[in-house]
């Protein structure tokens, strides 16, 4: 891989290949019902021989007004030499952009980050890309201690595959944190 930054951007590119030996994944073996009924059975199994290989990139930029955007993108493709199938559940791409404010003289801190997972291969069918969009502020009152508020999936996207839900529904928190 590579990286490197020039003024306001920092950025980096990387490409992988591993080949794995004894790779233990859950296995789909058959289903039972339908709808929020349906029952998928998985064992695990040791693939002998599987692959991944990709590319990663990512970048950042500062921006005016104490702002900065960033972005990865992962993209990734897999096979288990034993099939030539792919393995389950791994994204063929999952991609980020996040928008971020921070005015340190008054401690405060904030994004908005956007996280897109592509298209995931099942050998029961399979599971469509999703985008999830989230939240967080956070205001530092000393050197030592920090509050914070955010929302994990604002808008409760829900991804459904014969009436099971495969994402987890919006989170909101809130909490704080000691630095000593």
């Amino acid at each position: 891989g590579i990286e490197g930054e020039a003024g306001p951007f920092q950025g980096g590119i990387t490409a992988f290949r591993n080949e794995i030996e004894n790779l233990i994944e859950p296995v789909f073996n058959y289903s039972t019902g339908s709808g929020p009924s349906r029952v998928s059975y998985y064992t695990w199994e040791n693939i002998a021989e599987a692959t991944t290989q990709g590319l990663e990139v990512e970048a950042l930029f500062h921006l005016p007004l104490n702002l900065t955007l960033s972005g990865h993108l992962t993209y990734m493709d897999t096979e288990n030499e034993e099939t030539g199938d792919e393995l389950e559940g791994r994204p063929d791409y999952k991609r980020s952009l996040k928008l971020a404010y921070a005015y340190t003289a008054w401690g405060l801190r904030a994004h908005l980050r956007m996280d897109h997972v592509g298209e995931m291969y099942y050998e029961d069918g399979n599971q469509s890309s999703y985008t999830l969009w989230n939240v967080y502020l956070a205001k530092q009152w000393c050197d030592h201690f920090n509050v914070f508020i955010g929302v994990d999936n604002i808008f409760d996207t829900q991804e459904t595959s014969d009436g099971v839900t495969y994402i987890e529904p919006a989170l909101y928190y809130a909490g704080f944190s000691i630095d000593y």
